[in-house]
C-alpha cells in the first residue's frame, strides 16, 4: 500500500520540496493558511502575525532578570560582609590568646595592667586584679582580665579571663 501523488499534494508538509499552487491552503500544525495568489504571502489575520517580541514582553523580561540580578548581588555582598566579619574575629581570638598566653608566662610579682594596639586596629587591653580570701588578706592569686576589640569595624570585642598563682599553689607529686 503506497501513498500517492494526489494525497502528498492535498498535504503537503511545512517544508515541503513538492510545490504548491498559489491560493491552494496549506496545513501548519492544524491551522489552515491561505495564501495570496498575486504575491504568495500567506494571508494571517493581524492579530495572529508575530515578527518578534513585544514591548510589554522585553519589560517583563527586564524586570524579571532585575530582580534576580538584585537578589543575586545582595546574597554576595551579605556573604561578602559575614565572611569579614568572621575573618576580623578570628584575628581578634588569635591576637587575645598570643597576649594571654605572653601574660601567663610573666613571673607573678611583675604581672601588670596595660594596653596595647596591633596593626593600628585590634587594641588589647588587660587589667590584673589580686583575690583576697574572706578577711581581705591577698591569697596569692590574681585575676587577668584581656579585652581586644577593633572599633574601625563597629564596637566588636572579645573578652578572655584567667588566673596566675605564685608558686605556693602548685601541687606536689606524692
Amino acid at each position: 500500500m503506497g501513498i500517492d501523488d494526489a494525497c502528498l499534494r492535498s498535504f503537503p508538509p511545512l517544508y515541503s520540496p513538492i510545490p504548491v499552487p498559489l491560493g491552494a491552503p496549506v496545513f501548519l500544525g492544524g491551522n489552515v493558511v491561505q495564501r495570496n495568489a498575486q504575491s504568495g504571502e500567506s494571508i494571517i489575520p493581524r492579530g495572529r502575525r508575530q515578527a518578534g517580541f513585544s514591548l510589554i514582553e522585553i519589560l517583563v523580561s527586564a524586570a524579571v532578570t532585575g530582580v534576580v540580578a538584585t537578589s543575586a548581588f545582595y546574597f554576595l555582598s551579605s556573604q561578602n560582609t559575614m565572611g569579614a566579619r568572621g575573618n576580623d574575629l578570628m584575628r581578634g581570638v588569635n591576637l587575645g590568646k598570643l597576649k594571654m598566653d605572653s601574660l601567663k608566662v610573666v613571673a607573678y610579682d611583675s604581672l601588670s595592667a596595660g594596653t596595647d594596639t596591633v596593626t593600628d586596629r585590634y587594641v588589647r587591653s588587660w587589667h590584673i586584679g589580686v583575690m583576697r580570701d574572706g578577711a581581705g588578706v591577698p591569697n596569692g592569686r590574681k585575676t587577668i582580665e584581656l579585652t581586644v576589640f577593633w572599633p574601625l569595624t563597629g564596637e566588636q570585642m572579645v573578652s578572655f579571663a584567667s588566673l596566675k598563682s605564685d608558686d605556693k599553689f602548685k601541687e606536689s607529686s606524692p
